[in-house]
């Protein structure tokens, strides 16, 4: 008389006290039905074994009896201690897909961009620090005097560290390009899918960015300059994080504002349409932004005259004392 049943990736299993195999129904043996089968509350290959034992309906369900007697459950399936290990790996891939697709995708591109940072602040301290030990190993390109073999291997080890860490960052950066592609296609394609996935970062989100006006994108990533203003009265920041877009980053101080400016504008419609609409407008908003750039280059030419900034001593002049006074030079 069977005492307990249990499933995994081969099907369900009645066991008997002693753990042995009394009957079997097997999954069918595609990876993705297997997966999907083991997400589910019950299968019609459970509810077929239960039909078949007498006290199915006193069954209880007991997982440990797989993993206590994993070679009974082996043999009465027919299946080799390699092939079940093989299928198990297929599974779990198939049930990781499963998972991170119910996971909000925006968030994976977010999870991307700090992993991206991480791996490149790493590499750039393993880069220096691998310079500095060739230096010390080949002063002047030559080998120092009792460079031994052990010391070349571990130089050479942590260079292949370093290599490794900027092959990483490369296919976390495509991976983050697949990701946007699919999330955010029209910020993607109007930023690039590196700037689209920091200024989503820096949002909190697709939707958080999608609500945001063009004001406030123009400015995601300059907070601390943004409270030194609110602070101490310096100048307000220009431009945050956008500033690593080309043509902000290239374009004369006196048109950087407004381009940003205008970059912002057409980013925060973009994530919108990304967000809530659905359609596809990237290659509109890129007509109209390059119109925008070019009627700004157009319009502002030249350098304008600096505003000089002179404080008043305390006690002369006119109106309060210490207050600033602007004077064009």
């Amino acid at each position: 008389m069977a005492a307990a049943y249990a499933r995994c990736i081969l099907g369900v299993f009645a066991f008997d006290r002693e753990g042995r195999v009394l009957d079997f129904e097997a999954f069918p043996s595609q990876p993705g039905t297997i997966a999907g089968a083991l997400l589910q509350e019950t299968t019609p290959e459970e509810e077929a074994l239960l039909a078949r034992q007498a006290s199915g309906e006193g069954l209880r369900r007991d997982q440990r009896f797989v993993l206590d007697h994993l070679d009974g459950v082996l043999e009465a399936a027919s299946v080799s201690l390699e092939e079940y290990r093989r299928l198990a790996r297929e599974v779990s891939f198939e049930l990781v897909e499963s998972s991170l697709k119910a996971l909000p995708r925006d968030r994976l591109a977010m999870e991307a961009i700090g992993a991206i940072d991480q791996v490149e602040e790493a590499a750039n301290l393993l880069s220096e620090r691998y310079r500095e030990w060739e230096g010390s190993c080949y002063p002047g390109g030559s080998p120092a005097a009792g460079l031994a073999g052990v010391d070349v291997d571990a130089l050479g080890e942590l260079g292949g560290q370093v290599s490794a860490l900027k092959a990483l960052k490369a296919g976390l950066e495509e991976y983050l390009t697949r990701v946007l592609e699919e999330t955010a296609p029209n910020l993607s394609a109007l930023l690039g899918p590196g700037l689209a996935g920091r200024l989503i970062s820096l949002a909190g989100g697709l939707e958080r960015l999608a609500v945001m006006p063009g004001s406030k994108i123009q400015v995601l990533g300059a907070e601390k300059a943004l409270f030194r203003h609110v602070k101490d009265g310096t100048p307000p920041p220009k431009h945050g994080a956008i500033f690593q877009f080309p043509a902000v980053k290239g374009a004369p101080w006196w048109q950087r504002g407004k381009i940003a400016r205008a970059l912002a504008n057409k980013a925060a419609m973009a994530a919108r349409a990304d967000a809530f609409s659905g359609d596809y407008i990237a290659d509109e908003l890129k007509a109209q932004l390059e119109r925008r750039f070019d009627e700004i280059r157009r319009t502002h030419p030249k350098e304008p005259r600096r505003m000089r900034i002179i404080r008043t001593p305390r006690g002369k002049g006119k109106g309060k004392p210490g207050k600033k006074r602007r004077r064009r030079r």
